[in-house]
């Protein structure tokens, strides 16, 4: 066993001993479109006329694109959340949008509904109990030296995972990833930092995404969260509208109930 690798299963232990923390979880879509085949020679004015076309189109494309997404890009997704790893539970809200894990059931819909009318699914592969359960599975570690992050010093690492020797060492099941042989995922390759002794940061890369996970607030408190309900960290307006909107549904008054405490982030 490598230093590097001793490291960084001290950096887990320390933060799985302090059970919980914030988190930011990110997602990078790295997909592009196939590209299509050379066109067949055509005349000068044949050409330029379909120039003059694709301009148009792009310009009304892209302004109708803009006006649907609201200039939300949706190859980058952001969430703020916590994460419970002594309960195998986490929440994340990216606005208006939020997902919740609890055990191996995930709920995932607009923000502030209850689970209760929403259906469970299973766990999926990149989850942020995902990311740091396979930090468990570390058995290569490419040292990098450390980074100033923030004003922080974070240890960098490339470093590749047993995903079965991962799995091992829980009772619940672990997602795999899509690979193309079954030896890739004795050696998934993944980027992680360590700061103050706890892991900071996860990178891990998929066929089309890059997901990222970052970890602060240590030992955060979390009882005055609400678990059986999607949060609302960055849609605080988003828990009131489905409140009563499911009263309306039940053919019910609005009561003057306080909303679920919801820790700001």
């Amino acid at each position: 066993m490598t230093d590097g690798v001793s490291e960084i299963r001290a950096a887990y232990d320390k933060t799985v001993a302090a059970a919980t923390a914030r988190i930011k979880y990110a997602t990078e879509m790295t997909w592009r479109m196939p590209r299509l085949p050379e066109p067949k020679q055509r005349s000068a004015v044949r050409q330029a006329m379909i120039n003059i076309a694709k301009s148009a189109g792009k310009t009304v494309g892209k302004g109708a694109w803009r006006l649907a997404t609201r200039k939300h890009d949706f190859r980058h997704q952001e969430a703020d959340g916590f994460i419970d790893c002594a309960g195998r539970r986490w929440m994340l809200d990216y606005g208006s949008y939020a997902r919740l894990h609890i055990d191996d059931q995930e709920w995932s819909g607009r923000s502030g509904r209850p689970l209760t009318t929403l259906p469970a699914d299973p766990p999926r592969t990149t989850s942020p109990l995902w990311l740091i359960d396979l930090v468990r599975g570390v058995d290569a570690a490419d040292d990098h030296g450390s980074t100033d992050i923030d004003g922080q010093q974070w240890h960098r690492f490339d470093v590749t995972a047993d995903l079965s020797r991962a799995a091992a060492t829980q009772s619940a099941a672990m997602p795999s990833p899509a690979r193309d042989r079954y030896e890739q995922l004795l050696a998934l390759p993944f980027q992680l930092w360590i700061g103050d002794g706890y892991l900071r940061r996860i990178r891990f890369a998929a066929d089309n995404s890059v997901t990222e996970i970052t970890l602060s607030d240590f030992g955060a408190q979390l009882d005055d969260l609400d678990w059986s309900r999607l949060p609302t960290f960055r849609s605080p307006d988003e828990a009131a509208a489905v409140r009563e909107l499911h009263e309306a549904d039940d053919g019910e008054q609005p009561d003057q109930q306080s909303e679920p405490a919801e820790r700001e982030t």
